[in-house]
C-alpha cells in the first residue's frame, strides 16, 4: 500500500547534506580569503599611513630647529642655559662637532646631556658623512632617534649641526599597531571561518528549499503513479490471461474499464503537473488583462447547476454585476473549476454556493460549501502540492457515471470520484491567484464545511497587501 497522502515533508538526503556542508566550508573558505585580502591590504595602508604622517611630522619639527639654528648662525647663542638647546614648546637634543680640513676626528663643541652610547654614534655619523644635510635613524641600547645633521662653516670654521629626537614611542606605537592588526586579522578570520560556515546555511537556503522541493516533488510523483501503474499491469496480467480463445477475450474485456480509468487518472496528473511546472517557470507571472468576471462567474454556474441536479447538493449563485478585475480569463476560469470541483468532490450532501461580492476596493470570489471541512493542521498546508483531505464517500457506479456524463455534457471536465484527487488542484489555485497579485483565503471547520475566497483587484488598483 503506498504511503499517506499528506505525509511529513522529506528532508534533504544524506549525500545533499554532505553536499551542502561541503558548500558550506566552500563558502567559509571563500569568504575568509576575501576578508584576509581586504583587511591585509586595509591594514598596510593604515600603517604605511600613520608611519609617513609621523615621520613628516617629526622631519617637519627637526628642521624646524635646524633653520633656527642656521639663521642664528652659531647655536650656543640660542641656548637658554649651559648644555641645552630649547626649540618652541619642544626640548630637543643637539651636538655640535667641529671638523679641521685635515683631521679625521671631529671635536665636540658643545651638546645636551646624553649617554656615552649615543654621543659615540653621534661622532660617528659626524666623521663618517661630509653632506650638507644628512637625515638618518639610528638605535641604542634603550632608545631609537631621528637624526638631522647639517655641515656648516661658522666664522670660517667647519661645523656639523646634529638635531636629534627620540622617537621610540612613536616606534612602539606602530609596533604595538601591526601586532595588534596581526592579531585582529587572526581573530578576524577565525570568526569568519566559524561565522561563514554556520552562517553559510542561511545563505545556501534557497538552494535546500529548492533541492528540497525536488525530491519532494520526485518522492510525491513517484507515489502517485506507483498505484495506477500497479493497476494498469494487473489489469493487463488479467487480460494476457484470457486471450486463448474468442470467449475468453469476450469475458476479459471487462479489464479494460480500468485500465481506461487509470490512464486518464495519470493524463490528468502529467497535465497537471505540467500547469504547476509551466506556472513555476514563469514565476506565477502571467498576463494580466481588464476581465468581465461577472459574465465569466454566470457562465461557470450555468455549467454546475444541471450537474449537481439530481444530488443530495444544492448549487445556489449570487453574483454582483458589472464586476470588471484584473487578470487572466482562461486561468481564471481554471481557478473557479478547481473550486468548485473541490467543494463538489467532498460535500456529500448540504449546499455548494458560488458568490461575488464588492468588498472597498477590491472583489471577493467566494466557493462555499456544507462538507466535511478540514482540519487544522491540514488547512495550515493545503495549497501544498499533493495535500488532500480524506476523500468523499464513494458512490455508486451507476451514479458515478451518470455524473461524469452530465460534467462532460456541460463542458465541466468529469471527476472520478471514487477515487482521491491528485492534490495539485488547490497549489495550482493558489500559483493561479498570486500570479494575478490577489489572495487565496482559506476557512473551514470540521464537520460544518469550507469557505474558499479568491481576493481579486480591481482594474484600476495594484498588489493587495
Amino acid at each position: 500500500m503506498p504511503g499517506h497522502p499528506n505525509r511529513a515533508r522529506t528532508r534533504l538526503s544524506p549525500a545533499d547534506a554532505r553536499l551542502m556542508r561541503r558548500q558550506r566550508l566552500r563558502l567559509a573558505l571563500v569568504s575568509t580569503v576575501v576578508l584576509a585580502v581586504i583587511w591585509s591590504l586595509l591594514s598596510v595602508f593604515v600603517y604605511v599611513l600613520l608611519a609617513q604622517a609621523s615621520a613628516s611630522a617629526i622631519d617637519a619639527r627637526l628642521h624646524l630647529f635646524a633653520d633656527q639654528a642656521v639663521d642664528l648662525g652659531e647655536p650656543r647663542r640660542v641656548m637658554g642655559e649651559p648644555g641645552k638647546l630649547v626649540a618652541p614648546d619642544q626640548e630637543r637634543l643637539f651636538a655640535i662637532w667641529r671638523v679641521g680640513a685635515s683631521s679625521s676626528s671631529p671635536t665636540l663643541q658643545m651638546s645636551t646631556m646624553m649617554t656615552p652610547d649615543l654621543l659615540a654614534k653621534l661622532r660617528t655619523l659626524a666623521v663618517g658623512y661630509d653632506a650638507p644635510l644628512l637625515r638618518v635613524t639610528i638605535q641604542t641600547a634603550h632608545a631609537r632617534y631621528d637624526v638631522l645633521q647639517m655641515t656648516i662653516v661658522n666664522y670660517g670654521v667647519r661645523e656639523r649641526i646634529q638635531v636629534l629626537e627620540d622617537v621610540s614611542p612613536e616606534y612602539e606605537l606602530l609596533t604595538q599597531l601591526a601586532d595588534l592588526f596581526f592579531l585582529a586579522g587572526i581573530l578576524g578570520i577565525a570568526c569568519t571561518i566559524a561565522g561563514a560556515y554556520f552562517l553559510g546555511s542561511w545563505t545556501l537556503r534557497p538552494i535546500m528549499a529548492a533541492r528540497v522541493r525536488e525530491q519532494e516533488l520526485i518522492a510525491d510523483v513517484s507515489h502517485e503513479l506507483r498505484t495506477p501503474l500497479s493497476v494498469l499491469q494487473a489489469n493487463f496480467e488479467m487480460l494476457l490471461r484470457h486471450t486463448d480463445d474468442d470467449a475468453s477475450l469476450h469475458k476479459a474485456l471487462r479489464w479494460l474499464t480500468p485500465i481506461y480509468a487509470e490512464t486518464k487518472r495519470m493524463r490528468r496528473l502529467v497535465e497537471e503537473l505540467l500547469d504547476m511546472a509551466h506556472l513555476d517557470a514563469h514565476g506565477g507571472t502571467m498576463s494580466l488583462q481588464p476581465v468581465d468576471l461577472s459574465e465569466l462567474c454566470r457562465e461557470i454556474a450555468s455549467l454546475y447547476e444541471p450537474v449537481l441536479e439530481d444530488s443530495d447538493v444544492r448549487f445556489t449563485a449570487a453574483i454582483d454585476r458589472d464586476v470588471i478585475v484584473l487578470g487572466d480569463p482562461s486561468r481564471l476560469r481554471q481557478l473557479m473549476l478547481i473550486l468548485l470541483d473541490n467543494a463538489r468532490k467532498y460535500t456529500e450532501r448540504g449546499t455548494l454556493s458560488l458568490r461575488l461580492e464588492r468588498k472597498g476596493q477590491h472583489y471577493d470570489l467566494i466557493v462555499a460549501d456544507t462538507g466535511r471541512g478540514m482540519e487544522p493542521s491540514l488547512l495550515a498546508k493545503v495549497t501544498e502540492r499533493f495535500v488532500r483531505g480524506e476523500a468523499a464517500r464513494t458512490r455508486s457506479g451507476e451514479e458515478d457515471a451518470a455524473v461524469n456524463e452530465e460534467s462532460a455534457d456541460s463542458g465541466v471536465e468529469p471527476l472520478d470520484v471514487a477515487r482521491p484527487s491528485t492534490g495539485l488542484g488547490l497549489a495550482i489555485a493558489k500559483r493561479i491567484v498570486d500570479g494575478m497579485h490577489g489572495k487565496l483565503l482559506i476557512a473551514s471547520t470540521v464537520g460544518q464545511g469550507t469557505q474558499v475566497t479568491v481576493r481579486l483587484l480591481r482594474h484600476s488598483h495594484g498588489k493587495l497587501r
